[in-house]
């Protein structure tokens, strides 16, 4: 780690590791990350500066209160670099945060922050699918009007913790055509109406994947997010804002593991000097584009299409050094060293995050036939 958060991180490896571990073999038991050092410091990101007790402190004797989104996607790097399974088992506010601040107003918000002042807290974003993925437009969840709030009618599909958050943001459509998606905030004690089924994927079990059902499941008025705002307002500063902001993270932490699968390699096997210096600039060239999208994104620059092209660009390039590092190696080193399997596996998954490398390329080349005017 070339940075003083993920140095900070990095210190502790192994007894992060160990506790990544416990969540490979028993992924819905959150409660392990209570004893993740840095689990208070994730939690309080979700608080406004001045509430927020637990800031990481730097090497430096720096302290962070806030991260910028370089530093977020620093964070998660580290994350991928240690064990991906504390990425998405760490308490917080995560992508369901971006919408609650995006779009809530002063009480709303403030009832969200209450949940991680009082302590460690997980969330869910549900926006995904059967069938449509995160397609806004085709989505099938319905919201209706109910006295005093909003019943809501359908189902999501790879929904990381969903099944044991105790709140997070749904998605759903209250009419017809691109200006009928509405977000609500979900609290899930004692609510009647929804299931929960977990899912088991083959990588990254700690993201506790679940497909939930929502069968008149009531929302409160109070907990319709962005009521304040016009329609045209909404879906740019829910789902958009929140792709754009994890985007970069999510490929930051696609690095993250394949660094980690390079430097555990070279501890352990003979390895050609001269490709490891060459796998390992082009992680820092990735690594560079990817700070400056964060870069620009805090400026209020536009990154849309752009962070989508970088978390496919690399994604790929993480998956591509991985599998080439594996042919490098003795043929029996996958059997012999699980965490070259588990490397293997892990870092594949994150393809499946935040839209696939397919649909970015097609937004790419939909915005560059726009822009220069070339006939589909």
């Amino acid at each position: 780690m070339n940075h003083d958060l993920g140095r900070l991180l990095v210190a502790g490896r192994d007894a992060h590791r160990v506790i990544g571990r416990r969540l490979e073999a028993a992924p819905g038991q959150l409660e392990v990350m209570r004893d993740f050092a840095f689990a208070w410091q994730t939690n309080s990101m979700a608080l406004p500066v001045g509430r927020n007790r637990h800031p990481f402190r730097l090497p430096d004797g720096r302290e962070l209160y806030g991260l910028s989104s370089r530093e977020r996607a620093m964070l998660y790097e580290a994350l991928g670099y240690l064990d991906p399974n504390l990425m998405f088992a760490m308490p917080g506010a995560s992508m369901a945060g971006f919408v609650v601040d995006g779009l809530g107003n002063e009480a709303i918000r403030e009832h969200f922050h209450a949940f991680f002042e009082r302590g460690l807290c997980w969330t869910f974003f549900a926006l995904s699918e059967p069938g449509v993925g995160s397609d806004t437009s085709r989505l099938q969840t319905w919201a209706y009007r109910a006295d005093g709030g909003y019943c809501l009618r359908g189902q999501k599909y790879f929904i990381g913790n969903g099944a044991l958050a105790a709140l997070g943001v749904v998605f759903a459509r209250s009419s017809e055509g691109p200006l009928g998606m509405e977000a609500f905030l979900l609290e899930t004690s004692n609510l009647n109406g929804i299931s929960t089924t977990p899912l088991v994927p083959s990588g990254i079990p700690g993201s506790n994947l679940a497909h939930l059902c929502f069968d008149n499941v009531f929302v409160p008025d109070s907990h319709r997010l962005g009521a304040q705002l016009k329609p045209t307002e909404r879906l740019g500063r829910s789902v958009l804002l929140t792709f754009d902001a994890l985007r970069p993270c999510v490929a930051a932490a696609a690095l993250g593991v394949t660094g980690s699968l390079l430097d555990r390699a070279e501890a352990t096997f003979p390895c050609d000097a001269a490709w490891l210096r060459k796998a390992r600039r082009q992680l820092e060239g990735a690594r560079g584009l990817l700070w400056q999208c964060c870069d620009d994104f805090d400026l209020g620059r536009g990154t849309g299409r752009r962070a989508g092209v970088m978390k496919a660009h690399a994604v790929a390039l993480a998956e591509a050094l991985a599998l080439e590092l594996l042919h490098r190696l003795p043929p029996a080193a996958m059997v012999e060293h699980d965490w070259l399997g588990k490397g293997w596996r892990d870092v594949k998954a994150f393809e499946y995050m935040e839209g696939t490398s397919f649909i970015h390329w097609q937004n790419a080349a939909d915005l560059f036939r726009k822009e220069r005017h070339v006939p589909c």
